[in-house]
């Protein structure tokens, strides 16, 4: 191509940009399934040249990528963290059995670790338990002192209904 045939060129991309624009789209919409095929078939006889090439690129433009992902998750970041809350929750609900199996099964492989890190944890805090439970008392003397009540009634009507049953027991063979 001439010097003048490439300006030439460039003067009519420029002036009828929305024309070639257009005119790509149609194609496209066109020979959609045509072009998927085809994109199909060369992806895969040229599997390994693209990985190469693939590999090469993230090589060379390692902070570039990392950049572009950067602001993408910037902008993206409540959508972002908004599906992880569902894909976890969808994948808590589908998997809670395996989940229970596994946790349990950690902790029972773990004991003496977290035995000593619960410990250590307790040792560590042992003040502010002291002033949780002291002021989670004071807090509360009301409730307290209603639950105290309700356990003494409780073991109060177990022990007359455990009397009630001992007396049953010995009239019927015949001792009262």
């Amino acid at each position: 191509m001439s010097v003048d045939k490439k300006e030439y060129m460039k003067k009519y991309r420029e002036k009828n940009k929305d024309k070639i624009k257009e005119q790509v789209k149609k194609y496209y919409e066109d020979n959609k399934d045509k072009i998927k095929e085809y994109n199909k078939e060369y992806n895969y006889k040229n599997k390994d040249n693209i990985k190469e090439l693939k590999k090469k690129y993230r090589e060379d433009n390692k902070e570039k990528i990392k950049e572009s992902r950067k602001k993408y998750y910037e902008k993206n970041k409540d959508k972002i963290k908004e599906s992880n809350r569902e894909y976890i929750k969808k994948y808590n609900e589908e998997n809670k059995d395996k989940i229970q199996k596994r946790k349990k099964e950690y902790y029972q492989n773990n004991k003496e670790y977290f035995k000593k890190y619960y410990e250590k944890y307790r040792e560590d805090n042992k003040d502010n338990f002291k002033q949780y439970n002291k002021k989670y008392r004071e807090e509360n003397k009301d409730k307290i002192s209603e639950k105290r009540r309700q356990i003494s009634e409780e073991k109060k009507k177990l022990k007359e209904q455990e009397n009630n049953l001992i007396i049953e027991y010995y009239k019927k063979r015949g001792y009262l």
